[in-house]
């Protein structure tokens, strides 16, 4: 865990609450001390592990096909070797359309960090999106029978973060209350375990099958289920409703103080709201030629314990909004401000059951061997995410000079980007298998400057042939 002193905790609370209010300011009408301190504290959470590197278009590992880590985009991939253990690894994206992070949040004289995003008005599109994916691997292992089947257990972290916010709720946040608006928006902070067991098959010399069958926990979960909000004639039009599944908490908003965060129960990280999903795969070898598919992610996790919804709809006037800008501006206390918004909101709270399906993503491959040293390799991927569909396109060669080392290099096209040139290594220091790659390498160094940016690193125990 990160040390913080006390100006880099007060920075991180300024912009984590503003984040929550700006990019998703209804979160802070329905029920401020509830919602918002799930909130914060699970996004401090993400922040503390994901800021120093943020969908997950792993275009490039999958076609990395002596990575165990592969295996999990594709069940029907096989190891060369007997075993294989997986120690934990790390992954993780940061996408921040139209905007770089440093043209959303910059660092003052001070040393803290401030919004800087209403300089940058004029470069928001009229809808723009935030989005950070962690995966966390822990422990897992693959084993290989004689009988040409090969067995894998994997158990991985989910931390996804995603707000989709207008244009005009930055404008009406940093400039004006416009007589007429819109502010819908849409959020979702969802963290869960998965353990996931997978079986491949060789049907014959040159097809190969597998399946993964994945046992999911939540860990927390923030959602808008409808978020229709409208400004007209000096009205707020709401029809708002939010789903929590939250256990992360933390003790004072106003005094925002982790420290006890890292000595929290092992219970306090799972639940008893559970989920399912499964994944499929086909990999078939023809000569130098190799050509496989996968579908994975096909599932939904189900929330019956421990959650809260809040809605709200009607009219309401729209001074109500100038009380958030009072809060941020430091003219009204969080209280006086929260205490004036819940007698203006009529706010239901209600625990009914909710579900949150896993986002489905393809892959498709094809890769040609010239040499035993060189790999080319053409890789295809989709993802249904928020009601779209966003697909990716990498081209990659892979060398091997020797039987140690691997070295890759991948053009990459995703998240509207054009420019994402890759990379990857891989050191085969036996037993020791140590890699790291990213899809977006020329970004990485300064990764603060640039909209799309990711890295993933592990290590592997791998034994026999």
């Amino acid at each position: 865990m990160v040390l913080l002193d006390r100006n880099n905790i007060i920075s991180i609370q300024r912009y984590f609450c503003q984040f929550s209010q700006k990019a998703s300011q209804s979160t802070t009408f329905p029920y401020p001390q509830g919602i918002l301190k799930h909130l914060t504290a699970f996004l401090y959470f993400s922040f503390v592990c994901t800021f120093l590197t943020s969908a997950q278009q792993q275009v490039q590992q999958y076609v990395l096909f002596d990575l165990n880590q592969s295996k999990q985009l594709n069940p029907a991939y096989f190891l060369d070797t007997k075993w294989s253990i997986n120690l934990p690894g790390f992954y993780n994206q940061w996408n921040g359309t139209p905007l770089a992070l440093d043209e959303i949040v910059a660092e003052n004289t001070s040393g803290s960090r401030d919004w800087v995003i209403a300089a940058q008005l004029d470069q928001l599109a009229q809808q723009n999106e935030l989005r950070n994916v962690l995966q966390i691997g822990g422990l897992g292992f693959t084993y290989q029978t004689e009988s040409e089947l090969q067995w894998s257990v994997q158990h991985i972290v989910h931390l996804d973060a995603y707000v989709e916010y207008p244009k005009s709720l930055i404008q009406m946040l940093w400039e004006t209350l416009p007589s007429a608006a819109p502010l819908d928006h849409q959020m979702q902070v969802l963290a869960y375990h998965e353990l996931g067991v997978a079986v491949s098959k060789r049907l014959s010399d040159g097809l190969q099958i597998g399946g993964r069958l994945k046992l999911l926990n939540g860990i927390d979960q923030i959602s808008t289920e409808r978020a229709e909000l409208q400004l007209e004639a000096a009205q707020l039009q709401a029809d708002y409703r939010l789903n929590t599944g939250s256990f992360l908490e933390q003790d004072d908003l106003g005094n925002f103080n982790l420290d006890g965060l890292p000595q929290r129960s092992l219970s306090d990280w799972f639940s008893r709201n559970f989920g399912y999903a499964f994944d499929l795969g086909v990999q078939a070898q023809m000569e130098q030629w190799q050509i496989g598919a996968s579908l994975i992610d096909i599932g939904q996790l189900f929330w019956r314990n421990n959650i809260r919804n809040y809605a709200f709809e009607g009219t309401f006037p729209a001074t109500s909004l100038t009380l958030l800008n009072e809060y941020l501006a430091g003219e009204r206390s969080f209280e006086m401000a929260t205490d004036s918004l819940r007698q203006i909101f009529e706010v239901t709270e209600t625990n009914i059951p909710f579900r949150t399906t896993l986002a489905p993503k393809f892959y498709g491959h094809i890769s040609y061997f010239p040499q035993e040293q060189w790999q080319l390799s053409a890789v295809v991927y989709g993802e249904w995410f928020n009601n779209s569909f966003a697909p990716a396109l990498s081209l990659s060669s892979r060398f091997q000079p020797n039987s140690f080392l691997h070295l890759g290099l991948s053009y990459n096209i995703y998240e509207q980007q054009f420019n994402q040139i890759g990379g990857s290594v891989i050191l085969n220091l036996k037993p020791f298998q140590i890699f790291a790659l990213s899809n977006s390498l020329t970004k990485f160094i300064n990764w603060r400057k640039h909209e799309v940016v990711d890295v993933q690193f592990g290590m592997n125990l791998v034994f026999g042939e």
